[in-house]
């Protein structure tokens, strides 16, 4: 743990798996944002969908919402996480998410992030392991980049909506 926040809990999480196998059910206490910056594992949120996520992306898990985790190939992976508390998460969240209700909108939710969230993510987690960011910049530099991964989602929800092909091209990279 990086940080243990009043809004916000930062961690860096290291997963070796002894095989591919699919773990057992879990659920968060708070809302989870995992923020990859190498490896690869799969979010298995329904019985039949699988979500792949490499550091390319990033998963957005509400709290209590069950959920399974795998490995393939036993590769394991490397992450930044964010713990949101409630109070973080409706200060944080625009009001379009809000409405829908986080469960509903953002369960499971896998995003390709841009280069620049990318960057954005591997600063702030070097910082953060060399002890250069006090606690209230971690807390609110973590926010920032909850804010950046939401955006970077609604820009590629706009994008989808945009062209004819967004989701028929989604399922083909799946397969």
């Amino acid at each position: 743990t990086f940080l243990e926040g009043p809004l916000v809990r930062i961690g860096d999480l290291t997963v070796r798996p002894a095989n591919d196998a699919i773990g057992p059910v879990e659920h968060e206490d708070q809302f989870l944002l995992v923020l990859p910056t190498s490896g690869v594992f799969a979010l298995h949120d329904s019985p039949n969908r699988r979500r792949v996520v490499t550091a390319n992306h990033a998963v957005l898990v509400p709290a209590n919402a069950p959920y399974r985790i795998s490995f393939p190939a036993a590769i394991g992976d490397h992450a930044l996480t964010l713990r949101l508390s409630a109070e973080a998460l409706e200060a944080g969240l625009p009001s379009r998410h809000a409405r829908r209700g986080v469960a509903r909108s953002l369960l499971g939710l896998r995003m390709l992030l841009p280069p620049s969230v990318m960057l954005a993510r591997h600063l702030f987690w070097r910082r953060l392991a060399l002890h250069q960011v006090d606690a209230l910049g971690a807390e609110e530099f973590g926010m920032r980049l909850f804010d950046l991964v939401l955006q970077s989602s609604d820009a590629a929800c706009a994008r989808r909506r945009g062209t004819p092909r967004g989701a028929a091209r989604q399922r083909q990279i799946e397969r």
